[in-house]
């Protein structure tokens, strides 16, 4: 979260976008949530991370 500013990327947009409208507490719980899920489903369904997918901003 320290470095969210200097992002360029998804997920940089993403953690700009949530925190504007849910601040900066919950944001790093979100990201906290985010990250162990990506990690879950790596190590149990042996998949390819892709930045892109998992960060994608709608």
């Amino acid at each position: 979260m320290r470095g969210v500013k200097k992002r360029n990327d998804s997920l940089g947009m993403w953690l700009k976008r949530l925190e504007a409208h849910r601040g900066f507490l919950k944001t790093t719980v979100a990201l906290a949530n985010k990250l162990t899920r990506i990690i879950w489903r790596i190590l149990t369904d042996s998949v390819d991370f892709n930045m892109n997918k998992a960060f994608s901003v709608s």
